[in-house]
């Protein structure tokens, strides 16, 4: 089979690196020329660092330079198979016909993505999930298919369909139907900024629609109801269980940069996605109606409090962009906040006249007092390691602690184990940043293994 690699319908000046100004068959020997260049990456896609904020506590540099050998390894191994190729073989595994092209589409921070084009013209998606860059890629996928299917049959989010998933010479894969749209960002961001924002000058009337689509997403993800935190799957009989740990973005965070091995719950919990945010929902041009929302793999049933926080991503930021001093990303957040609030509340009321919501299904309220109570902040420091002091110290420790004038005044609630304990951690720490020496708790092919 020869599938050539296309380089139709990427964004303007987001081109495949070329290897001639046509299409060439994948097979051919001139894509071994095909550099190292995943959008958005720059080409030296291991030079290059993961994010630094301002306000992240730093990661293990050790762990980042391993996990960063990892992926290397595995974009290597990508490449030798001929990726256009190794797409259309996986996607003639679950579609019939016959693939003719693979694209390298725009990809994200887990994932390496071609869209494969059969003679017919019909478009599927083939995705890798990018060793390095995920821990536990088996369950990731494992994960993602059953919540993809559970979101398709429960609530009226649109989700890609899943045609397969499997295993292949580079590690867990999935395919699915393609899904046409623009991500719901490209209307909002401020194009002249490196870093994904806002854009200050973006019409109110964009804007509206916008985060109307995005309540009508997070409204459809709050309404289901389990009863313990974790991932969601399908067992035999056909019922929908809770049955293990979520795989979380903090979770992947801290073991993939913090070096942390693998080692009780009232409900009903609710689905929160920790990935949702415009980048993730997919539009039509014309309405900016959503056709589409991808990236479900850090979905889960949570604490519904999560559900009922402010949204983190009104302002586009990710939150370890956001301002050093966090007093000034709230005088730019508050007026987006209730702007959504705004439209939030008129979402759920058209659902509620229409039957598809009750009136104790807002999330609304809650949400509305969520800054003011600590909710947001909570919520959001219990899901951000990396942010966790910075939150802590400024919007939570004297909410119930009250005043704070010496650290001293926060030890009298640790029992003289817990002193000792916290002395003893940080001279471990201390000991182990000064050996520079990092603990292997996996090898690459035990990885490949999670």
């Amino acid at each position: 089979m020869m599938v050539k690699r296309s380089q139709d319908d990427f964004p303007a000046g987001r081109k495949p690196s070329p290897v001639s100004a046509k299409d060439t068959p994948v097979s051919s020997p001139a894509c071994i020329r095909f550099p190292i260049s995943l959008w958005p990456f720059p080409v030296n896609i291991i030079a290059v660092p993961y994010r630094h904020g301002l306000l992240k506590m730093d990661f293990d540099s050790l762990a980042k330079e391993q996990s960063d050998r990892v992926f290397q390894v595995w974009i290597q191994n990508l490449l030798r198979n001929s990726p256009e190729d190794l797409a259309g073989r996986l996607a003639s595994r679950h579609c019939s016909g016959t693939p003719v092209t693979a694209s390298l589409l725009p990809n994200g921070a887990f994932n390496v993505c071609y869209r494969v084009t059969y003679e017919n013209g019909h478009r599927f998606l083939v995705r890798f999930t990018a060793l390095g860059r995920v821990i536990a890629c088996n369950e990731k996928v494992e994960d993602e298919v059953s919540i993809m299917n559970y979101v398709a049959q429960h609530t009226t989010i649109p989700v890609p369909k899943v045609l397969g998933h499997g295993q292949c010479v580079v590690g867990p894969y999935i395919v699915m139907f393609f899904t046409e749209g623009r991500a719901l960002s490209g209307y909002l961001r401020d194009s002249s900024q490196k870093t994904i924002t806002l854009n200050s000058k973006v019409s109110m009337s964009i804007l509206r629609r916008a985060y109307f689509s995005m309540a009508e997403v997070l409204l459809g993800l709050s309404k289901p109801e389990f009863p313990y935190i974790g991932a969601i799957r399908q067992d035999e009989s056909g019922g929908w269980t809770v049955p293990k740990r979520p795989l979380t973005f903090n979770m992947n965070r801290l073991a993939q940069f913090s070096n942390i091995p693998h080692t009780h719950c009232d409900g009903p919990f609710k689905l929160y996605c920790d990935d949702i945010h415009p980048e993730n929902v997919l539009v039509d041009e014309s309405r900016l109606v959503v056709s589409g929302v991808v990236d479900w793999e850090l979905t889960y049933a949570a604490p519904a409090e999560f559900s009922y926080a402010a949204p983190w991503w009104l302002l586009l930021e990710r939150p370890e962009d956001w301002e050093l001093d966090l007093e000034q990303f709230l005088v730019r957040f508050l007026p987006r906040f209730r702007t959504f609030l705004e439209v939030l509340e008129e979402c759920e009321a058209r659902k509620i006249e229409g039957k598809s919501l009750s009136e104790s299904q807002r999330i609304s309220p809650i949400m509305e007092s969520s800054l003011k109570t600590g909710l947001f902040w909570i919520s959001l420091a219990s899901r951000r390691s990396s942010m966790f002091d910075e939150i802590y110290w400024n919007y939570v420790d004297q909410r119930f602690f009250g005043p704070l004038i010496a650290i001293e005044d926060r030890l009298c609630y640790l029992s003289a184990e817990e002193r000792v304990e916290i002395d003893a951690f940080i001279e471990k720490k201390m000991q182990q940043a000064s050996e520079g020496n990092l603990v292997s708790h996996y090898s690459v092919d035990e990885l490949v293994d999670l």
